[in-house]
């Protein structure tokens, strides 16, 4: 028979809330995204939650995510997330590679492709990346994406991150692009949609919070 003293009294309930700000960069990491990644969340983000998505982006566990935590990062625009995008574009796999990996590759670039929006370094190295210097490294492959096919889908890719940007020097570099490519119809095809998105970018609506940032022009300009 159990007696009433006998029972003990229960604790008050102590259980810490969860941080509001690391849910929500877990969730942008995680969650998919039919439609895009809500901008209106990213911009919501705080430094807490900026630092959350910079240590999952460290975190071999979590390589299935890097790519979104990448882009995510690229759209906050936040101070000193260039650095970080610049240091995931500057690891160098070697070999064959897996989805994840590549995917990442792609995010890097769509990433500075946001950044390019306030910063001249984002722009400067989707310009070198669209001029043919490397941004894959060359012993890098997935499947049958190698070498020559490898270089295209990678540059391909940097064009469209200048569309992102939405700056005017992206348009020059997009029209000379567009001069140059004449021998090349894919590329030439290519080029002329991510100058139809740039105007497009130009003429929407700034998202709250968009264009507030001062422009970087790097260290020591």
């Amino acid at each position: 028979m159990w007696l009433l003293g006998s029972v003990p009294a229960l604790a008050p309930a102590t259980t810490a809330r969860a941080d509001p700000s690391l849910d929500a960069a877990e969730a942008l990491a995680r969650d998919t995204f039919y439609e895009g990644v809500p901008v209106e969340d990213v911009r919501a983000l705080d430094a807490t939650a900026i630092e959350r998505l910079v240590e999952m982006l460290g975190d071999p566990a979590l390589a299935p995510h890097h790519a979104q935590i990448l882009e995510v990062l690229g759209m906050s625009g936040r101070p000193g997330v260039y650095e970080v995008v610049a240091a995931a574009a500057a690891e160098e796999p070697i070999g064959e590679i897996d989805r994840a990996e590549l995917r990442k590759r792609v995010a890097v670039v769509v990433a500075l492709g946001h950044l390019a929006r306030n910063d001249d370094r984002a722009l400067a190295d989707l310009e070198a990346a669209v001029a043919g210097e490397p941004v894959a490294a060359p012993r890098l492959r997935h499947g049958p994406l190698r070498g020559e096919r490898l270089s295209r889908l990678m540059r391909r890719s940097a064009v469209s991150a200048l569309a992102i940007s939405g700056r005017t020097e992206a348009r020059t570099i997009l029209q000379r692009l567009e001069n140059e490519s004449a021998g090349d119809p894919e590329f030439e095809r290519h080029v002329r949609s991510a100058l139809r998105r740039l105007e497009q970018q130009r003429n929407r609506p700034p998202a709250s919070g968009e264009g507030d940032a001062p422009r970087s022009r790097g260290a020591g300009r």
